[in-house]
């Protein structure tokens, strides 16, 4: 990257030579120059969306008692590659496996931290997605809350557990396997697919095939799988779309709901932005999704064929 020094200095650094990786939080005393010896990086953001949390108990605890309760937490900036670059294809494997494990082990740290409700990591690419670097990276943003559309999902997934005595998303995966037609990919332990009444067009779902609550309790061979298959995904995604942009979001049970993690099943979402967000929506917070699940899964099928399976 060659401007460290323009940055907040690493609190994470993964490194690879070859297909071997070297990763950790950076109190673990890492064995290279952090600042400058790295693949992937995570520093916190130097322009915070959220107040940042304060270092003891009471200054934590003060906002959370609040009646009108101040949003602090964390922002952080994980880089995917020291070259210049906003395409996938640009970057290796390697620094898309550390990319993940940058994000599963961040996620973990945060979970442990006091005064921390939720954890949302998602990559934002390209203009219309929100992006404000062109440098390929992902964030993550820890609240002190669960927003709304967070637990009303945790809470249909509940539901659908009381009601049928199993997971919803299992189930659903389950469905998807059996009907193909929206199907993209079946690996040993993840399943890709369009998901049915897709909020935006091309929007593929990532997710274990066994039952899985946290995103940061994937094994090392689970997520360098889920990993790979995003990377090649997303190739295809922009193989098929030039310059498309698009957001990648992971899903996870918040921390603190052991009572929901027979219910909640996490996932990874990648939503690419190919249609306006206009006045309707805005009004019915529904989405017009112009091109059909069945279509978009027969085409990222064709595509993904021809390099991921190599």
């Amino acid at each position: 990257m060659g401007r460290e020094s323009d940055t907040p200095p690493s609190v994470w650094i993964g490194k690879h030579e070859g297909s071997s990786l070297t990763y950790g939080n950076t109190q673990k005393n890492l064995s290279f120059e952090t600042d400058l010896d790295w693949s992937v990086r995570v520093f916190e953001n130097k322009y915070p969306a959220v107040s940042m949390i304060q270092s003891s108990e009471s200054e934590i605890e003060n906002p959370l008692a609040s009646q009108q309760m101040q949003t602090v937490g964390a922002h952080e900036i994980t880089v995917d590659s020291r070259n210049h670059t906003q395409l996938m294809k640009e970057t290796s494997p390697e620094e898309t496996r550390l990319l993940f494990r940058a994000l599963q082990e961040r996620i973990s740290f945060w979970h442990e931290h006091d005064g921390v409700q939720y954890v949302s990591a998602f990559k934002n690419c390209g203009a219309a997605a929100g992006a404000s670097l062109i440098h390929s990276h992902c964030q993550l943003i820890a609240t002190n809350y669960v927003p709304s559309s967070v637990q009303n999902n945790i809470n249909r997934m509940q539901n659908f557990f009381d009601s049928f005595g199993q997971c919803l998303l299992c189930n659903l995966n389950n469905q998807e396997l059996r009907d193909e037609t929206r199907l993209v990919h079946q690996g040993k332990s993840v399943i890709a697919y369009c998901p049915y009444a897709s909020d935006f067009p091309m929007q593929i779902r990532i997710s274990p095939l066994s039952h899985k609550p946290y995103f940061h309790g994937a094994s090392n061979q689970l997520l360098d799988e889920c990993a790979l298959l995003t990377r090649h995904l997303i190739m295809t995604l922009q193989r098929m779309i030039v310059g498309v942009s698009y957001n990648l979001i992971i899903s996870t049970l918040p921390p603190n709901r052991n009572d929901h993690e027979h219910a909640f099943h996490w996932s990874i979402d990648i939503c690419p932005r190919i249609s306006g967000y206009a006045g309707f929506e805005i009004a019915t917070q529904n989405n017009i999704n112009f091109i059909i699940p069945e279509e978009a899964a027969e085409g990222y099928r064709s595509e993904l064929s021809a390099d991921y399976r190599q």
